[in-house]
C-alpha cells in the first residue's frame, strides 16, 4: 500500500533526529543539535496531531496519494477509483453507539429496531453499514470502564452544581452511559467476556470527474450520518487520516492488532 501516514512521516523525522543527535555528539556540531531538536519536536507533534496536520499539508499542496488502484484525496477523507468512463468515491463515518439493547425494555428494543430500519430505508444511494467485534482483555477493560464511569459521574456532579442543568438532556445522556457501564461491570462479574465493537458507515457515489464523485460521496455520507444519528440518538463523525485508512483496511482484512495474542501492534 503506497501511502504516507502520520506514523510514516513521524518515524522518518524521528530517525533523522536521532541521526543528527549522533552527529552532534560525535562532532560537537551546534547546527546538528538544533536539527535534532527540531526533528524530535516535529516527531512528537505528528504523533499527537498528525491526523489534523497532514490533511492540511496535503490539501494545501494539492498532493494525492496512491493506495493500489485507489487515490486518497488531499484532504485524506475520501478514496477515489477510476470506474468505466467516470469515477467512484467512498467516504467513511464512525458511529459511536453507547446504548445496549440489554438495558432496554422489550418495547424500547422493538422501537430501536424500527428506528434503525427507517434509517436504512431513508437512504437513496448505496450505503454500507459495518460492525466489527473483537475480544478484549478482561482486567484492563474493567479498569477502563471504571475510569470512564468515574469521569462521567464527576462531569454530572459539575453540571448539577448549576441548577439549570438539573433536568437537561446532557445529564440524562450521562445517566444512560453510567447505567450502561454499571450493567457491563455486572455482566463481566458474572463471567461474560467483553467485546469491542467498531461501527462505521461507507457511502459511495459515481461522478463524471473525481471532484464530482467526491462531492457526491461527502453529501451522501452526511445524509446517511444524519439519518442514523437521529434514528438511534448516536454520535456520527466523518473519518479522515489514519481513522479512515483503518476502515479501508477493514474492507479487506481485520488489522493484525485486533487479534488476541497478536504482535501488539495498533490497528
Amino acid at each position: 500500500m503506497n501511502v504516507v501516514t502520520k506514523n510514516t512521516v513521524a518515524m522518518l523525522l524521528g530517525a533523522a533526529g536521532i541521526f543528527a543527535l549522533l552527529v552532534a555528539i560525535g562532532l560537537g556540531s551546534a547546527p546538528a543539535i538544533a536539527i535534532s531538536a527540531v526533528c524530535i519536536l516535529l516527531t512528537y507533534v505528528l504523533f499527537a496531531y498528525g491526523d489534523f496536520i497532514l490533511p492540511l499539508v496535503f490539501g494545501a499542496a494539492g498532493a494525492r496519494q496512491e493506495i493500489g488502484q485507489y487515490l486518497l484525496v488531499p484532504q485524506m477523507d475520501a478514496l477515489v477509483k477510476k470506474s468505466g468512463a467516470g469515477y467512484i468515491a467512498s467516504v467513511f463515518l464512525g458511529v459511536a453507539i453507547t446504548d445496549s439493547l440489554q438495558e432496554k425494555t422489550a418495547e424500547q428494543s422493538v422501537q430501536y429496531g424500527a428506528n434503525f430500519e427507517r434509517a436504512l430505508s431513508a437512504s437513496k444511494v448505496p450505503v454500507k453499514y459495518c460492525v466489527v467485534a473483537k475480544p478484549l482483555d478482561l482486567a484492563s477493560h474493567i479498569d477502563a470502564i471504571k475510569t470512564k464511569r468515574a469521569e462521567a459521574e464527576v462531569k454530572k456532579s459539575r453540571l448539577l452544581e448549576d441548577g439549570k442543568w438539573k433536568n437537561s438532556a446532557q445529564v440524562a445522556a450521562i445517566d444512560r452511559q453510567v447505567a450502561m457501564w454499571n450493567t457491563l461491570l455486572q455482566r463481566m462479574a458474572g463471567g461474560e467476556k467483553p467485546m469491542e465493537v467498531a461501527c462505521y458507515i461507507m457511502a459511495s457515489a459515481l461522478g463524471n470527474t473525481e471532484a464530482e464523485a467526491v462531492a457526491k460521496a461527502r453529501e451522501y455520507s452526511k445524509e446517511a450520518g444524519a439519518s442514523i444519528g437521529t434514528a438511534l440518538n448516536v454520535e456520527v463523525r466523518a473519518l479522515s487520516g489514519n481513522d479512515m485508512l483503518d476502515c479501508f483496511e477493514l474492507e479487506r482484512f481485520v488489522p493484525q492488532g485486533w487479534f488476541a495474542g497478536g504482535m501488539g501492534q495498533e490497528a
